[in-house]
């Protein structure tokens, strides 16, 4: 038997932040003609965080694939996508596999 790479619970806690990741994107954003605060960044951050920085790059582009493929807002770009995905990797090598309590998440 080979060992399972991902678990049901695992599939389970991605696949929820990723919907969570697309409700925040599309629906809790500030967004004026200039600019747009959001909070994207949290869903993406602790998946990065929980499972590391390739399943949370992979992550990151999929959740603007599917976001833009479900509430569309204009043509689709791929560059944001892999902007994401940058996130991510940024976010798992500075927070995965590190003690997770409030003292180190917060500087």
């Amino acid at each position: 038997m080979s060992k399972q790479i991902f678990s049901a619970k695992k599939i389970a806690t991605i696949a929820l932040l990723l919907s969570l990741h697309i409700v925040v994107t599309r629906f809790v954003a500030v967004e004026t003609q200039v600019f747009r605060i959001g909070f994207n960044f949290i869903p993406t951050s602790l998946c990065a965080m929980l499972f590391g920085p390739w399943i949370g790059a992979v992550f990151g582009f999929v959740a603007d694939l599917l976001g833009m493929m479900v509430f569309p807002k204009g043509p689709y770009f791929p560059g944001f996508g892999i902007n994401e995905a940058l996130y991510a990797i940024t976010y798992g090598l500075f927070l995965y596999q590190k003690k997770k309590d409030l003292k180190h998440i917060i500087p």
